[in-house]
């Protein structure tokens, strides 16, 4: 397969990924429990590893009243 066209597959298969599971993932690191808004693009295309979760951001959980967790 030419390089353009599996480029073209690959960014097709990412978008369909993102439309049906969101554009962020809630990643938790197990060692303490703490939550990190991961883009699912992140995951897919460079894999994710413990260290690397210190780049993004904190999950925050919305409570239905409007106030985070």
């Amino acid at each position: 397969m030419p390089k353009a066209a599996y480029d073209r597959s690959r960014g097709r298969l990412i978008q369909e990924c993102i439309a049906r599971f969101g554009e962020f993932k809630k990643v938790v690191r197990m060692r303490t429990g703490v939550a990190y808004k991961v883009p699912t693009r992140d995951i897919l295309e460079k894999g994710i590893k413990e260290q690397d979760l210190d780049r993004y951001p904190l999950w925050e959980d919305i409570t239905p009243e409007g106030g985070i967790q």
